[in-house]
């Protein structure tokens, strides 16, 4: 069973495995959501009403802004070149980063990392 508590504007889901993810309007944290789009905590979340609790409060920046949003991008990214035996210092994980979150919409990058 999922535990599910809602801290600084975002929901803190403790897994069935013990991991910790955030979850904010948009996305999960975990590698599955970085991957798929979609995965079993939002879903949780989402059926149980926990994203219609994070609508009342207040503080959201947005989509693109959030450092939330922008460590799942570099997670995703960091997955793909694991799984593309492509080794990089993190420095480049940010600068593809930067460039994707302002040239590509979220839809472009899933696909991008899903390939």
């Amino acid at each position: 069973m999922m535990k599910l508590s809602i801290i600084n504007g975002q929901i803190k889901v403790k897994s069935d495995s013990g991991n910790v993810y955030l979850i904010d309007r948009t996305s999960c944290t975990c590698a599955g959501f970085g991957w798929r789009g979609k995965c079993k905590h939002f879903d949780y979340a989402k059926k149980i009403g926990m994203l219609d609790k994070l609508n009342k409060v207040k503080g959201f920046v947005g989509f693109k802004k959030t450092q939330f949003i922008i460590e799942s991008r570099k997670d995703a990214i960091r997955q793909w070149l694991k799984k593309k035996r492509i080794k990089v210092r993190e420095s480049i994980v940010n600068k593809i980063e930067s460039i994707m979150t302002a040239k590509t919409s979220m839809k472009e990058i899933l696909a991008c990392v899903r390939n």
